[in-house]
Parts: C-alpha cells; sequence; structure tokens
C-alpha cells in the first residue's frame, strides 16, 4: 500500500482503513466499484428539511474516479427518491455492475458503498419519508444474502454520511449535533 501526497485525504484515510482493518486475511482491492448515494430533497409535507450538503458529499466521493481501475457509480441528487425506486436503482447497478448471474461471475474485488442524506442509527430516510435500512442496502450487493461467493467473499466497506440530528421518529429538527461537529 503506497502513500501519496497527489491523491486526497480521504483516498489515502481510505487505504488507511483498510491497513487498519487487514488482520488475519488480507485482500488486495485493486477494482472496486464505488456507489455513491445521496439523497438530498425530501417531500415538505413530511416535515423533513433537505440535505442541502448532500450534493458537495457526493462530489467529494467522486474523487474516487481519479483513481486507476475504480469504478464509481453516483445518483442523481437533484431527485427525489421513494424506498421503492432508491431500491430499484440499487438493484440495477447490482445486477449491471457487481455479479453477472449467467457467469456467477463476481465483476469487481470490492464493495464501496457511501451513504449521503438524513438517516436514523440503522436507516437512510428516503425523499418521501421511508426508512430503507442499511442491511437492506447491504443486503442488495449480496443477492439477499443469497449468493454466498459475495456475503463472504467480496469485501464491502460502508460509509454512512448521515445527518443524524433529524429525529425520525418526533418530526423534529435539531441541529446542535451538526453545528458542534462543524466546528
Amino acid at each position: 500500500i503506497l502513500y501519496s501526497p497527489s491523491i486526497t485525504w480521504l483516498e489515502n484515510a481510505f487505504v488507511a482503513i483498510l491497513v487498519m482493518f487487514c488482520t488475519n486475511k488480507c485482500k488486495l482491492i485493486n477494482k472496486p466499484l464505488v456507489v455513491c448515494v445521496g439523497i438530498a430533497h425530501y417531500q415538505q409535507d413530511k416535515n423533513i428539511p433537505n440535505a442541502d450538503k448532500v450534493e458537495h458529499d457526493i462530489e467529494c466521493y467522486e474523487t474516487f474516479k481519479k483513481l486507476d481501475h475504480y469504478t464509481v457509480k453516483c445518483n442523481d441528487v437533484s431527485k427525489s427518491y421513494t424506498k421503492a425506486s432508491l431500491v430499484e436503482y440499487l438493484e440495477n447497478i447490482f445486477s449491471t455492475q457487481v455479479y453477472d448471474a449467467s457467469s456467477g461471475n463476481i465483476l469487481h474485488n470490492g464493495l464501496i458503498l457511501t451513504i449521503s442524506g438524513h438517516c436514523t442509527p440503522t436507516s437512510l430516510i428516503c425523499s418521501d419519508g421511508s426508512k430503507l435500512s442499511f442491511t437492506e442496502i447491504l443486503g442488495i450487493f449480496t443477492g439477499h444474502w443469497k449468493i454466498k461467493a459475495l456475503v463472504t467473499n467480496l469485501p464491502k466497506f460502508v460509509i454512512v454520511d448521515g445527518q443524524r440530528g433529524f429525529e425520525y421518529l418526533k418530526n423534529a429538527y435539531t441541529t446542535e449535533e451538526k453545528q458542534s461537529a462543524d466546528d
């Protein structure tokens, strides 16, 4: 693993994370799929404020495009996503970018999944207020936990950059946590 001043802090931090978590079994991830999911727009009748900084978050994660052999897929953050439309989007990525069902081949040797938007401790909040759990999202990329090669042999890294200042159950928005993190 090589440190390079020409790549960003995020790329260097990711390399450091890979080194840190490789203990018993190391795998070189040199052809990963990076899936950046961001939800910035929410239905106003749900009393969920828009997440204005999500577009910037996704732009930061797109830095992975600069790395050789990395495939980066990002949703259009200017659109709204219901739980059903987001699942459909992610399943399309799975069927075209992760796994070839006809041959049984895994098309990448690692998965980096970034999630940005309003979140609960266990879920991404979709534009319509419905929750899509992180386990469900990750399950899409393992064939719903049925394809053993994807469950056990595909290294998966999930980065949740969710604004948890939103209290989903009370429909109240607090910014204290977010402001202190920005200071």
